[in-house]
């Protein structure tokens, strides 16, 4: 019974594959006095046609070979459809999230018995197929994202916590439920070939020597631990199973809904909340971006302003040398020099006289009030240029500021 795991599975199979018929085992023993000259494949035939319930061991030793791994391939997705489920009942941020949905639906088909008091799971996907009018590319999902951004950002981690889902959405429990009913079917037939073997259990002879048959003691050792193993794992299925149909009545699906319908459902939303999430975070840094660069245009676009009123300065006067100085007229104006036919240079004693004179003659406007009138506008004017360049600079720096934020 290779109670050393010493026989392949794919062994095992093949030699299913070539067990001899009855006719062929009764044809063989006819011609058993001609087993020399039989040859190799004739021979092997007819040998194990000599071991009681030949096929009966090669079924039994199969089924405790793979039983191994049918343990270790239905307990991981039995624990992951109920702890799936199970996350889905205690999730305070899929709730919150099915609160902002609904509330949304209602005020949306308000006067049209927008006045629902429960949503199906169904109807999440329903979210990406209302599209904004000013932008297409915007969904009812993407608003619903911004005002959990704005309200609820803890509720935009939902598809990393949920993450179970996806896995969830690739099992069946139906066809869990049909591999565990295979092993029982497996396990009895077993306990049965172990019963059969005992009641016709009997000592072949070999070379004189009495040679005992261990498929009795390699089975039923098997046996005793498969059939602990196998209650946990049906155990553990029959609580995933009302687990999941807590979930589905929890969330307004009927209980017929399959494990691939209802988690496949759930893991398409999540997904496209997710790239909803990704798409308004980059919708963001686009317009913070559009933001900056208008900032710095409308910055450039001061500073070349400044640089042409600072370029027309109105000339207030012209000295001799080209120069303007505010300072030398009011100056002249004071002393009077301004008023000669040659101001005075540094240097002279006294004022050139007048052409045509002989005495010194102190010269006044001879309109007076035009004189004072083009000296108020100049005066006027310089102020005015100042006044507007401090402006200038204030706001400059306002800019400035907010640009380094």
């Amino acid at each position: 019974m290779d109670p050393r795991d010493e026989i392949q599975k794919d062994l095992i199979d093949q030699l299913l594959k070539f067990t001899p018929t009855t006719e062929e085992v009764q044809a063989l023993h006819e011609h058993q006095d001609k087993l020399q000259q039989m040859d190799r494949a004739d021979r092997f035939l007819f040998e194990v046609s000599r071991i009681p319930r030949y096929k009966n061991r090669l079924e039994a030793m199969r089924f405790i070979k793979k039983f191994r791994d049918k343990e270790a391939d239905i307990l991981p997705k039995i624990d992951a459809l109920r702890n799936t489920s199970q996350t889905l009942l205690k999730s305070k941020a899929l709730m919150t999230m099915l609160h902002f949905v609904l509330d949304c639906g209602n005020y949306m088909n308000q006067g049209r018995g927008g006045n629902a008091a429960g949503i199906r799971v169904a109807s999440l996907n329903k979210l990406v197929d209302i599209r904004s009018s000013a932008d297409r590319n915007r969904t009812l999902l993407h608003y619903l994202v911004d005002i959990l951004q704005n309200q609820k950002p803890e509720v935009l981690s939902l598809p990393e916590q949920l993450k179970g889902v996806k896995e969830a959405s690739k099992i069946s429990l139906s066809d869990l439920e049909k591999q565990i009913e295979l092993i029982r079917n497996g396990i009895r037939s077993l306990k049965e070939e172990v019963e059969q073997h005992a009641a016709s259990q009997s000592v072949a002879g070999c070379g004189g020597e009495a040679v005992c048959d261990r498929f009795e003691e390699v089975v039923s050792k098997f046996l005793e631990q498969a059939t602990v193993n196998f209650t946990y794992m049906e155990d553990r299925l029959k609580a995933a199973r009302l687990l999941y149909l807590r979930c589905v009545n929890r969330f307004g699906e009927q209980s017929s809904c399959t494990t691939e319908d209802f988690f496949s459902t759930l893991d398409g939303f999540l997904d496209s909340f997710a790239e909803a999430v990704a798409e308004n975070e980059t919708r963001r840094k686009r317009q913070a971006d559009e933001t900056k660069r208008l900032l710095i245009q409308k910055s450039s676009t001061t500073k070349r302003s400044m640089s042409a009123s600072s370029d027309q300065l109105p000339q207030v006067i012209e000295k001799q040398n080209g120069s303007t100085d505010f300072d030398d007229l009011i100056s002249a104006l004071q002393t009077g020099q301004a008023f000669y036919e040659n101001p005075r240079r540094p240097g002279d004693k006294s004022p050139k006289k007048l052409s045509g004179t002989g005495d010194l003659v102190t010269m006044r406007p001879t309109n007076g009030n035009g004189a004072n009138r083009r000296r108020r506008d100049q005066r006027n004017s310089l102020e005015q240029w100042q006044s507007s360049r401090e402006r200038g600079d204030e706001r400059l720096g306002q800019e400035r500021a907010a640009h380094e934020v």
